[in-house]
């Protein structure tokens, strides 16, 4: 039987027929959504996606701020490093992310590597409590991921082709305020897009590949009078965010600038940023036109929950995806910090088609990338020969369902195209998918009853 002809099996099969089958690989959830950008305003966003990760693996060994893998990659000297030639792509600066144990969620730039061993920039942190298969058994070491920085020309690669005369993005500014400093009312750096040129920065040097941290919160400045439109996808995160918000004597406490690093909405109650008393966040509303916006201000009073400038309880504000806030943390008098760890609602259980929790994936080389000009996104993986892949669509990654999608292995570069369409098989602006491969054999499938019918498939 031909692969045409699976195929359309396949499409006419019941779902219940999807479910027998067992998966020996499942990737890494990608997806992506749209964020109007107000034209002649100040936008507060955050991508909610992070970049496809490069590679995955446990910790081998762990020596101050050299971390080794534990599968002997046999890297190139310094292929993790901005500006390297050996490098896939020598405009990326890579970052380090801890997916389990007692550091989940905290990231690491990376500043040099061997064939094995990463060299990472701490900022004061310590590795000591990471997990490694040495220390702690064959096993046990706990897994991280490299990924690459968001950059100014990678982020917004979706706005350059939008003609001026609809608003186009010529002129337009990035200011990002740092939170790796203590102070309150922090000046921005400003990145400014000339079209036909690039991103540069205030001495008029080529910023382009500036790294955007992982939630990092942005205020764009847009100066066309059209709204405009960002397109925003990626990777899904599939761990918690884990942040230190600290502070020292200054009694005004100190500012950092976030968004929810996950691309589904959350309370505020269960953002998990009460976690001191009078911790205040303050939210500007990307609905409303013009600049320099006045803020919401909520503040968290222990023991009680979150109230608004009126004392009217908070608990129930949503923190939209892809949008960012400003976080005051107050001072305690002397050199302090605190935790912010959110675990997003679709890694504590789901159901649906795939049902259960989110585990850690097995396989992350898949990339979702968009095309203006055609409206069309494409899903890129390596795939393995004779082996079928199928899809999974969810607009909140927490229901999913099988899509009428059947690809075959070819251990090739794989891709699939499809277009966001409200009568069609990717139905919502905002969409994720889940990739997996079965681990029955495109013949086996052909010629076998996974379902144990009695019927051949």
């Amino acid at each position: 039987m031909s692969y045409i002809s699976i195929k359309k099996v396949i499409l006419m099969s019941s779902i219940g027929f999807l479910q027998s089958l067992s998966f020996g690989e499942t990737f890494d959830p990608m997806g992506g959504m749209s964020i109007v950008l107000k034209g002649e305003s100040d936008n507060y966003i955050s991508n909610p996606f992070t970049r496809s990760p490069e590679y995955e693996d446990s910790v081998k060994s762990i020596n101050g701020n050299l971390l080794t893998a534990n599968s002997a990659p046999g890297w190139f000297s310094d292929q993790f490093v901005y500006g390297d030639t050996d490098s896939a792509d020598p405009s990326n600066t890579y970052y380090l992310v801890i997916l389990t144990g007692a550091l989940e969620g905290r990231f690491f730039t990376v500043t040099a590597n061997d064939h094995e061993t990463l060299t990472l920039d701490l900022k004061g942190e310590s590795l000591s409590s990471v997990q490694t298969e040495l220390v702690d058994g064959v096993g046990m070491g706990d897994l991280f991921q490299l990924i690459p920085y968001w950059t100014p020309a990678t982020l917004f690669q979706s706005l350059t082709a939008v003609p001026s005369a609809q608003g186009g993005l010529d002129y337009t500014q990035i200011l990002i305020r740092s939170n790796d400093t203590i102070q309150v009312f922090k000046a921005p750096y400003s990145y400014s897009y000339f079209e036909g040129w690039g991103w540069y920065d205030s001495g008029i040097a080529l910023a382009d590949d500036i790294p955007i941290a992982p939630g990092h919160g942005l205020q764009i400045r847009t100066y066309g009078t059209t709204d405009v439109t960002l397109r925003m996808y990626g990777a899904v995160s599939v761990y918690a965010q884990n942040r230190k918000l600290f502070s020292d004597s200054d009694p005004q406490g100190n500012e950092f600038f976030y968004g929810v690093h996950s691309p589904v909405d959350v309370t505020l109650g269960a953002s998990g940023i009460g976690v001191q008393d009078q911790i205040e966040i303050q939210v500007r509303d990307n609905l409303v036109s013009g600049y320099f916006k006045s803020p919401e201000v909520y503040v968290y009073f222990d023991g009680f929950g979150w109230y608004d400038g009126n004392f009217g309880v908070a608990d129930s504000l949503l923190l939209k995806a892809g949008e960012s806030f400003t976080i005051r943390k107050p001072s305690t008098g002397a050199d302090h910090s605190v935790d912010w760890f959110y675990l997003p609602s679709y890694l504590l259980g789901g159901s649906g088609s795939g049902g259960g929790a989110m585990e850690i994936p097995l396989n992350s080389a898949s990339v979702v990338t968009y095309d203006m000009a055609s409206d069309t996104h494409s899903y890129d993986w390596l795939s393995k020969r004779d082996f079928p892949y199928f899809f999974e669509y969810s607009s909140d990654m927490v229901q999913w369902s099988f899509l009428n999608v059947i690809e075959p292995g070819d251990g090739h570069l794989k891709q699939w195209s499809f277009q966001v369409d409200s009568t069609g098989m990717i139905p919502t602006d905002k969409f994720f998918l889940r990739l997996s491969r079965s681990s029955m054999p495109m013949d086996d499938m052909v010629n076998g009853d996974a379902d144990g019918d009695k019927i051949g498939n």
